[in-house]
């Protein structure tokens, strides 16, 4: 399995992963958060590249299990 970095990750994207990994959209995030969903957004491109996983629910997955 390939080593992920979570230091290349921002507080910011870290708190839009727990987020995901509690099953909330984009959406419901941006609402959350009092951000647009176009932020919400970007910042899971950037997610999706820094941890260079396929999607965004990959990303949370790994999340996931990281974080237990």
């Amino acid at each position: 399995m390939h080593e992920r970095d979570w230091s290349l990750l921002s507080g910011r994207e870290k708190q839009i992963l727990d987020l995901l990994s509690a099953n909330m959209s984009s959406k419901e995030i941006a609402a959350k958060l009092g951000l647009c969903r176009r932020t919400i957004d970007n910042h899971c491109v950037n997610i999706i590249r820094k941890l260079q996983v396929s999607d965004r629910f990959e990303a949370a997955r790994l999340w996931q299990r990281y974080a237990e």
